[in-house]
């Protein structure tokens, strides 16, 4: 099992495996590189949590595609 695992939701708590972007585009976390890639998916405008609807610009400041993996000494 890899120790990449994607960031929390600070407002619900979901583990964001998924985020949305933009209209038409929805990023998919890659355990085993520990970043986001684009599924071709309708999503619902800014990054956002596809659970609770939160606003994620504090998680993704650069958009998901640029999320960085975390090393498994940060923490």
């Amino acid at each position: 099992m890899s120790s990449n695992q994607p960031p929390n939701c600070p407002s619900c708590g979901a583990p964001l495996k998924q985020v949305y972007w933009s209209e038409s585009e929805t990023y998919t976390f890659n355990p085993k590189t520990g970043t986001y890639a684009p599924e071709p998916m309708t999503g619902e405008g800014s990054t956002s949590c596809p659970d609770c609807g939160a606003e994620l610009p504090d998680v993704f400041p650069h958009g998901p595609i640029n999320y960085p993996a975390k090393e498994e000494a940060e923490e």
